[in-house]
C-alpha cells in the first residue's frame, strides 16, 4: 500500500500526470494534421506545461519509491529479528539430546540390510511410526529433532533402487514442511506477512515511475526509460531471475 507523496499544491500531481500524458498522446496522434506553425504553436504550449510540471511530479514519484525501498528495508529487519528470538528460544543441549536419540531410533529400525542392499519393509513400518509418533506427540523438540533426522533419511539408502530411495526422498519433504511449521512463531509469521504487503508497496511504486517516464515523454520507443533521474531511483533495486531482491546491492531474504 503506497502512501501518495505531495508537495503543497491545490492539485494532486497525479492529476497533474494524467493531464500531461494525455495532452502529450493527442498532440502526437495528430501532428500530421496540423499545419507547421500549428506543430510549433501547440508543441511549445504542451512541452512548456511539461516542463513546468515534470521536476514536481518526478520528485514525488521518486519521494514514494524511495519510501516503498524504506518499507522492504523495515520489514526484512523486522523479520530477521523475529527469526533470531525464534532460533533464541530453543535449549541447545536439550535439542542436542532429543537429535541423538531421533538418530538412535532411526538406526536401530533400519537395522542390518538385506542381501540387496534394501531396506526391509518392516523397517520402513518402523520408520513411520517413529515419525508420526513425533508428529503427534505435541513436543517441540521431539518434533523438531525428528524432523531434523528425517531431512538426511536418503543418505542411509545404500539400494540404487529408485522405489526406495523415492520414498526416503519423500520423507525428507515432510519433514522439510513440518519442520518449517515447528520453526515458526506468530509473530514471525506476522512479520512475514507485513514484508510480503511491501514488496507489492515496491511494485506499485516501480509501476508508477514507469507511467510518470511514460506520460512526461521519457519514454523511447523500445521502453528504455530516458530519464537520469528515474532511471537512477529505478537502478537501486535489483533482481537476477528468481534470485533474491536486492537494494543497493543489499540482498533481502
Amino acid at each position: 500500500m503506497i502512501v501518495r507523496w505531495n508537495t503543497p499544491g491545490s492539485r494532486s500531481w497525479v492529476e497533474e500526470l494524467a493531464e500531461i500524458g494525455e495532452a502529450l498522446r493527442e498532440y502526437n496522434d495528430h501532428l500530421t494534421m496540423m499545419t507547421p506553425y500549428e506543430q510549433r504553436a501547440i508543441g511549445l504550449s504542451v512541452y512548456r506545461r511539461r516542463d513546468e510540471i515534470a521536476p514536481r511530479i518526478r520528485q514525488c514519484a521518486i519521494a514514494e519509491w524511495d519510501q516503498a525501498i524504506q518499507n522492504v528495508r523495515a520489514a526484512h529487519q523486522r523479520v530477521n529479528d523475529e527469526k533470531k528470538k525464534e532460533s533464541a528460544r530453543w535449549d541447545s543441549s536439550r535439542l542436542t539430546s532429543e537429535m541423538e536419540l531421533a538418530r538412535s531410533r532411526v538406526v536401530n529400525a533400519i537395522g542390518a540390510e538385506s542381501s540387496n542392499g534394501r531396506i526391509a519393509q518392516e523397517s520402513w513400518d518402523m520408520l513411520d511410526r517413529i515419525y508420526q509418533d513425533a508428529q503427534q506427540s505435541g513436543d517441540i523438540y521431539k518434533i523438531r529433532a525428528t524432523d531434523e533426522v528425517y531431512l538426511g533419511l536418503l543418505s542411509h539408502v545404500k539400494s540404487n533402487d529408485m522405489d526406495e530411495r523415492m520414498k526416503a526422498h519423500g520423507y525428507g519433504v515432510r519433514a522439510r514442511q513440518d519442520l518449517a511449521k515447528v520453526r515458526t512463531t506468530p509473530e514471525l509469521e506476522a512479520a512475514h506477512k507485513a514484508a510480503a504487503e511491501t514488496y507489492d508497496g515496491l511494485t506499485e511504486a516501480r509501476k508508477m515511475l514507469g507511467v510518470v517516464a511514460e506520460n512526461l515523454g521519457f519514454t523511447a520507443p523500445n521502453g528504455m526509460i530516458e530519464d537520469s533521474e528515474i532511471d537512477k531511483a529505478l537502478r537501486r533495486v535489483t533482481q537476477n531471475g528468481r534470485g533474491p531482491l536486492l537494494i543497493d546491492g543489499e540482498e533481502m531474504q
